[in-house]
């Protein structure tokens, strides 16, 4: 048989595989990039401490404002940030993949934190004197 009438027929019959249906789902275990709530932290500095992989860094700005900055090319998705985070739900990592990046601090990025104060709490009226 020609190789030529092979390609033609071949071309008129179109693609007979099927196509990959997207992006699979992670597994359930995956862990993905951090995402911070600035108005749940504490600006105690916790997750920079313990962070394995440097990706996570905070410091003063000026006053009672702090930054908090992530760089997901160099996390290692360990979760330690997220363990040790005293604050509850101010450090989370998300369930799906995000793209990926191709060079050292593309897809960085640094927060403002404004340090909460605490609150003192109120006393009770004085008893009136007697």
């Amino acid at each position: 048989m020609n190789i030529l009438a092979i390609l033609a027929r071949n071309l008129r019959r179109g693609p007979e595989t099927v196509r990959f249906p997207g992006r699979p789902a992670p597994a359930p275990e995956f862990r993905g990039r951090i995402m911070m709530e600035p108005a749940l932290c504490r600006s105690c500095g916790k997750c920079a401490q313990v962070c394995v992989s440097a990706a996570i860094t905070f410091g003063r700005v000026e006053g009672d404002q702090y930054a908090w900055a992530y760089d997901p090319a160099r996390c290692t998705f360990c979760g330690i940030c997220v363990t040790y985070c005293p604050a509850p739900d101010c450090l989370m990592q998300l369930p799906d993949r995000e793209s990926s990046c191709t060079r050292p601090g593309e897809q960085a990025e640094t927060l403002t934190v404004i340090k909460q104060r605490k609150k003192k709490p109120a006393r009770p009226p004085a008893p009136p004197p007697a």
